[in-house]
C-alpha cells in the first residue's frame, strides 16, 4: 500500500514540475495570453494534490516530527485563509468593477453584467445552502447541483483570467529594445 501512494506521490510530483516549467516558460516567452493563468492554475492544482497525497502517504512519519507539523500547520492554515478569501476578494472585485462600470458608461443592460454576477453569486454562495427545500424534491436538487458545476466551472475561468490579468501587471524582463508602441484602433493616420 506504501508503494502506491509512493507512486501517487512522485506522479503528482511530477505533475508540478511540468506543469510548474510550462508557466514559467510561457511567462518568460509570452505572458501576454490565457495561457500564463490556465498554466498557473494547473501548477497551484497539481501542487495541492502532491501536498495532500505527500500529506496522507507520510501522516505518521508527519505525526513523529514537531517540525513538519509545524509546516503542516502552517500550510492548512494559509490553505485555509486562501480558501475563505480568495472568493471573498473575487466578489468584492466584481462588485467594485460593475459600481465603476455603470458610473463610466451609463446604466445599460450589458454594462450590469459584471454587477449582477457579482450579486448573484453572493446570493448563490451565501443564500442557497440556507434553503433546505433541495432535498426534498430531486427535480430541484439536480438543477442545483448543474448550478453549482456551471458556477464552478465559471469561477475557474475567471480565476485564470485574474490570474493573466495580475501576471501581466508583472514584469521580469526590463526594456526590450522597443523604440515605439503601436495600439490597435488608435488611428494613426499619416504623420499624426
Amino acid at each position: 500500500m506504501k508503494l502506491i501512494g509512493n507512486i501517487f506521490v512522485l506522479l503528482f510530483y511530477a505533475a508540478s514540475l511540468i506543469s510548474g516549467g510550462a508557466f514559467f516558460h510561457r511567462l518568460y516567452k509570452e505572458r501576454r495570453s490565457m495561457w500564463t493563468g490556465t498554466l498557473l492554475s494547473l501548477f497551484l492544482l497539481s501542487l495541492f494534490f502532491s501536498s495532500v497525497f505527500t500529506v496522507f502517504t507520510y501522516s505518521q512519519e508527519i505525526q513523529k516530527s514537531s517540525f513538519w507539523m509545524g509546516v503542516l500547520t502552517v500550510s492548512v492554515t494559509a490553505l485555509a485563509l486562501f480558501l475563505v478569501f480568495f472568493p471573498l476578494a473575487f466578489l468584492l472585485l466584481y462588485f467594485i468593477q460593475g459600481i465603476q462600470i455603470l458610473r463610466k458608461e451609463g446604466f445599460k443592460f450589458h454594462n450590469l453584467l459584471s454587477l449582477a454576477f457579482s450579486i448573484g453569486l453572493f446570493l448563490f454562495l451565501f443564500l442557497f445552502p440556507r434553503i433546505s427545500f433541495f432535498a426534498a424534491y430531486p427535480v430541484l436538487e439536480a438543477l442545483y447541483l448543474v448550478v453549482i458545476l456551471s458556477l464552478s466551472y465559471l469561477l475557474f475561468l475567471a480565476a485564470m483570467y485574474a490570474f493573466s490579468a495580475v501576471l501581466n501587471l508583472v514584469h521580469l524582463r526590463k526594456n526590450q529594445g522597443f523604440h515605439y508602441i503601436i495600439v490597435l484602433g488608435c488611428g494613426i493616420l499619416g504623420e499624426k
